[in-house]
C-alpha cells in the first residue's frame, strides 16, 4: 500500500475513533441528566480505552508522516502540497476530522455546564441542610459588599 493511502487509512481509523468517542459524549450527557454514577463509570472506561486508540493512532500517524518525509507538517499543509487527486481524499478527511472534533468540543462544554449546574445545586443544599459549611470566596464577598454599599 503506497504511503498515502496507509496515512489516508489511519486517518479513516482517526475519524472512527472520534465518532465513537462522540456517541460516548451523547450518552455522557443523557447519563449526567438522568443516568446512575454506574452508567457514568461504564461511560468512562469505554472512553478511556478509546482515547488511548487515538493516542495510538496519533502517535502512528506521526511516525508515518516521518517515514514520508513530512514530519512537522500539518494535515491542511499536507493538502496544500499535493496534487489535486491526493490532496481530494485529504480534504475529505480533514474536513470530517475537523467536524467531529468541534462537535466533540460543543457537546464536551455542554456536558461541563450541566455538571457545574448540578454541583452547584448539590452544594447549596448541602449547606442548606447543614451538611457543609458555607464557602466564602472573593466573588461572594464582593456581591455582599455590593449589597451593603447599594443599601446605604
Amino acid at each position: 500500500m503506497h504511503g498515502y493511502e496507509r496515512l489516508l487509512c489511519l486517518l479513516d481509523q482517526t475519524v472512527g475513533a472520534q465518532k465513537k468517542l462522540l456517541e460516548l459524549e451523547h450518552r455522557k450527557t443523557s447519563i449526567i441528566t438522568h443516568g446512575t454514577v454506574q452508567e457514568m463509570d461504564e461511560v468512562l472506561l469505554l472512553e478511556q480505552s478509546l482515547i488511548m486508540k487515538v493516542a495510538g493512532l496519533e502517535e502512528r500517524r506521526e511516525a508515518m508522516q516521518k517515514e514520508m518525509g513530512l514530519a512537522g507538517m500539518t494535515l491542511r499543509e499536507i493538502v496544500n502540497q499535493y496534487d489535486s487527486e491526493n490532496a481530494s481524499g485529504f480534504t475529505d478527511r480533514l474536513h470530517a476530522l475537523s467536524s467531529v472534533l468541534l462537535e466533540l468540543q460543543k457537546t464536551n462544554r455542554l456536558n461541563m455546564s450541566i455538571l457545574k449546574s448540578r454541583l452547584s445545586v448539590l452544594n447549596r443544599l448541602m449547606v442548606i441542610t447543614g451538611m457543609k459549611e458555607p464557602v466564602l470566596t472573593y466573588e461572594k464577598m464582593e456581591q455582599t459588599h455590593k449589597a451593603h454599599v447599594s443599601l446605604i
